[in-house]
């Protein structure tokens, strides 16, 4: 294997074709770095085995297939399929495997770190390594499209080149090669004054390679916890050396320098805020309580969550979900109102206790309640815990956690089906579950588990989660206990 230590974005691939997904930009999270105390921002070596990776909402690190960012373009459907993952050009690859690509974000206070993985058959390399702004596309090559004004200028920004001085086009071959011609010729290089910085290297595997780039956040718009940025991946796939040109192109979504088909890269953890209340809620299903009006709210759908799929949801009413939060001095309550079209639990009796949950419809609340954003994987034990409810009123959780409605009892969980779903009401004692019990914030996060067959028991399609994968708390977003909500008779306009 050859290391080498070069980042490049790609040119433009040939003629785009209409673009005819009239889809809504998906959304990833990036998290930020300093978060965590003693965390090292990663080494852009091209190999991917830094500690960093495991702290994005993405997934665990390049060693798990739970990434949930990973574009495997699906050969049987349509490109104009909500379901679609990917947007292809060019001839259809074989399967996964002739190519597929998994993406990870992290940043801090200087830069935008991106990790690409790509699988691939065949690789082609034609420009020598350290070449710049060479006709990279017709080779193994990654593009990253960069919208930092997050002004979506519509139409090929090449003509527009007032774009670069916020974002761009940059490009590194497998081979080393690089183009930033399309970002107004930044500065490349390790040093601390550079504006872009990357390499590439063959993975463990020999199945393809893995990419690394640094972005300084002032080249891209300066961009801030809550900010978003316009942000696209393109990946170049060459298997004939003697054509001159590449056979594919597979783009996370919309058109190569077309900012207006982007997706957008939101930066920071998702938060929410649980207001104080001091008025009874009734764990029935039905959230019919005046005090669910003042509760803050979040919510995800296959565009701005991320996911780990089998079969991807067909429409927003064949899976999204929104939640609520409030508290009082003893309980954490949590709604969440799942749209489903088609209800299905087959696997798990009502009422029942620690089955497999997972394979019928069912909502998962994660609960890190001593804010440690511990490493690894949790599986629901002492202050980590994992607590699910099933459509049909099946429940799982810590067995040294007692569920039931006294006041004894450590949790409880009521579900009701709606119109077009389900909506699950959960009650967690405070004491039971953070450490300290009058602690402001926790960790915290939702996934949504999906089974659309009635026919085969057993499985699960889809898993949709709020802020990064499920078990892993370093991934998790943050709940913040506030105090009591502001009466609109309170506010004062300036």
């Amino acid at each position: 294997m050859s290391r080498i230590s070069i980042f490049c974005i790609c040119a433009l691939f040939g003629a785009l074709s209409a673009f005819t997904q009239d889809l809504p930009p998906r959304t990833q999270i990036t998290h930020y770095l300093p978060d965590y105390e003693g965390i090292e921002a990663p080494i852009l070596d091209g190999i991917l085995d830094d500690d960093a990776w495991t702290y994005s909402a993405q997934g665990t690190g390049p060693t798990s297939t739970l990434n949930n960012w990973w574009i495997q373009y699906q050969i049987d459907l349509d490109e104009s399929e909500f379901s679609q993952p990917g947007v292809l050009e060019g001839t259809e690859p074989i399967d996964a495997n002739d190519l597929s690509f998994r993406v990870w974000t992290v940043y801090d206070d200087e830069y935008l770190y991106v990790a690409v993985e790509v699988i691939d058959y065949d690789m082609v390399q034609r420009l020598a390594e350290g070449e710049e702004d060479g006709e990279t596309w017709t080779e193994d090559s990654v593009e990253i499209f960069i919208d930092g004004n997050n002004n979506g200028v519509e139409g090929n920004v090449n003509d527009h080149p007032e774009e670069y001085a916020t974002g761009g086009q940059f490009v590194l071959t497998s081979g080393g090669a690089r183009r930033d011609k399309e970002a107004g010729d930044p500065s490349f290089g390790e040093g601390p004054d550079d504006e872009w910085y990357g390499s590439v290297y063959d993975n463990d595997s020999f199945t393809g390679f893995n990419y690394e780039f640094r972005f300084k956040l002032s080249k891209i718009g300066n961009p801030v916890k809550g900010d978003t940025i316009g942000f696209n991946i393109a990946v170049n796939d060459a298997d004939d050396y003697s054509s001159g040109e590449a056979d594919r192109q597979l783009r996370w979504v919309g058109l190569a320098h077309d900012e207006s088909t982007y997706g957008d890269l939101y930066f920071g953890r998702r938060e929410v805020t649980a207001p104080l209340i001091d008025s009874e809620i009734v764990l029935d299903g039905k959230m019919d309580e005046a005090a669910w009006a003042s509760a803050d709210t979040g919510w995800s759908n296959p565009f701005e969550g991320p996911s780990q799929p089998a079969v991807y949801p067909s429409s927003m009413e064949d899976l999204s979900f929104e939640f609520y939060v409030l508290h009082d001095e003893t309980y954490l309550y949590v709604a969440v109102d799942v749209t489903d079209s088609e209800v299905v639990t087959d696997s798990e009796e009502p009422g029942s206790a620690e089955g497999n949950t997972w394979w019928d419809d069912s909502v998962e609340v994660f609960l890190d309640g001593d804010y440690s954003r511990a490493e690894g994987t949790n599986y629901g034990y002492g202050v980590g815990a994992q607590l699910v409810m099933t459509a049909n009123a099946a429940q799982r959780g810590n067995a040294e956690l007692f569920f039931g409605e006294s006041e004894d009892d450590d949790w409880y969980a009521a579900t009701q089906n709606t119109d077009d779903g389900y909506l699950i009401e959960f009650r967690f004692v405070k004491e039971s579950f953070f450490t300290p019990a009058d602690t402001e914030i926790i960790g915290f996060n939702i996934s949504i588990n999906e089974d659309d067959n009635e026919e085969v028991e057993d499985d699960r399609d889809y898993q949709l989660m709020w802020n990064g994968p499920s078990h892993r708390e370093r991934c998790y977003g943050a709940l913040i206990l506030g105090g009591p909500p502001v009466p609109v008779n309170a506010w004062e306009l300036y």
